[in-house]
This record gives C-alpha cells, structure tokens and sequence, in this order.
C-alpha cells in the first residue's frame, strides 16, 4: 500500500510534469520564432516525454487506488532572447525536477514505501539524462560562433524522434 505522503507528492508531481510539458512547448514556440525548427523539435520531445511521466504517475496512482487530483498549471514563461538562454532555462527546470523526485524518494525510503521506490528508481535514473541532454545542449550552442554553426547544430536537433522507454502500463488512449 502506497504511503499517504508519497501519494500527496506525487499527484502533485503530475502537475510538475504536465506543467514542463507546458514549459517546453512554450521554448519550442520560441525556437519556431527564432527559425530553429530542429531546436523546436527538441522541445516537441521534451513536451512528449514530460506528458507520457505525467500519466505514467498518473496511472500508478490509479493502481494504487489513490484518487488523482489535478492543480492548476501555471503559464510558463514565453519569451528568451537566444537558444543558450532557452537551453539554460531547461536545464534549470530539469534540475528542480530532479529535486522533486528525490524528495519523493526520501519520503518513500523513510516510510518503507516500497513499491513506491521500486516505481521511482525509474525516474531518477531518468533525470540523470535529461539533466545530461540539456547540458549537452548548452555546449553546443555556447560553442556556435556563428549562424552556420548555429544551423548545423539546428539540423542535427531536427533528427531527434520520441521514443517511449518508460514501463508505461497506460494504453495509448489513456496516454492522449
């Protein structure tokens, strides 16, 4: 039985999750303003990824038999002055998530939640990566020197495809 605290956090990890969703298709709207369509890409996948964490805690609450209760989402910020700035902001944000997690993860540990640890080792793992692709990100825009660069960098993001790797147990309909 899931631990009454790790369950509070967790539904409130969904809005998290729906509201980086949010927050990167604002960056990919920027990234189309700015005629970076690889770099808009980068953050559609984002947006998939951080929806397909939302209903995968989602559906896990479910199954634990907790009753889901969705907050608001607050609007994300929707202007930045350069791809490094975006990039920067993402990393931020991912960091913060990273928190999050491991504060839920505390929580579980101190409470013998075990199913509940089982079920975020994944996420933790998981942040490791994004935290990673985002700076990785940084570099490559840091390192443009000029708008070559920056297109080249920008066709490669273009070649970034979603590809679910969570154990999701949802089906694509609950997925939507």
């Amino acid at each position: 039985m899931i631990n009454k605290d790790v369950a509070a956090m967790l539904n409130d990890q969904i809005t998290h999750e729906f509201y980086a969703g949010y927050l990167y298709l604002s960056m990919a709207a920027q990234a189309e303003d700015m005629n970076l369509p690889g770099f808009a890409n980068w953050f559609y996948v984002q947006h998939q990824e951080e929806h397909t964490h939302a209903m995968n805690i989602f559906k896990y609450l479910v199954e634990q038999g907790v009753k889901v209760s969705l907050k608001e989402i607050k609007a994300p910020k929707v202007s930045w002055e350069n791809p490094v700035e975006m990039a920067k902001d993402a990393l931020k944000h991912e960091e913060m998530v990273t928190t999050l997690f491991n504060k839920i993860m505390d929580v579980a540990h101190s409470n013998k939640d075990y199913a509940s640890i089982s079920f975020m080792n994944w996420y933790i793992d998981e942040q490791v990566e994004e935290e990673a692709g985002a700076k990785e990100v940084i570099q490559k825009f840091e390192r443009a020197e000029n708008r070559a660069a920056l297109l080249f960098i920008d066709a490669e993001l273009a070649k970034r495809v979603f590809t679910p790797v969570l154990p999701v147990k949802a089906t694509p309909v609950q997925l939507a």
